[in-house]
């Protein structure tokens, strides 16, 4: 399932059926994901909920500096305008 986050439960299912002897491969089935998102998440240890968020942007934000003094005012005559309009 290609994009979709694994649960906690998932996460869960899959080490009770580690643990109980299933391989990787059989047990990543079980739960519903990739083998190699098995091996991902015996290698971290953690709960996906227990995982750190991001907290840093990776670039400057690009319209930082006309947002409130161009953009907003804008949007707020004629909220029906599109991004590329804005753009």
């Amino acid at each position: 399932m290609s994009g979709k986050r694994i649960t906690d439960q998932q996460y869960r299912y899959y080490m009770s059926l580690r643990n109980s002897g299933h391989n990787q491969v059989q047990s990543s089935a079980k739960a519903n994901f990739s083998e190699r998102t098995g091996r991902r998440i015996e290698r971290k240890g953690l709960l996906p909920s227990q995982r750190l968020k991001k907290a840093w942007k990776t670039r400057t934000d690009p319209f930082e500096e006309v947002w409130e003094s161009v953009l907003v005012p804008l949007l707020k005559v004629s909220s029906y305008l599109n991004s590329v309009t804005l753009l």
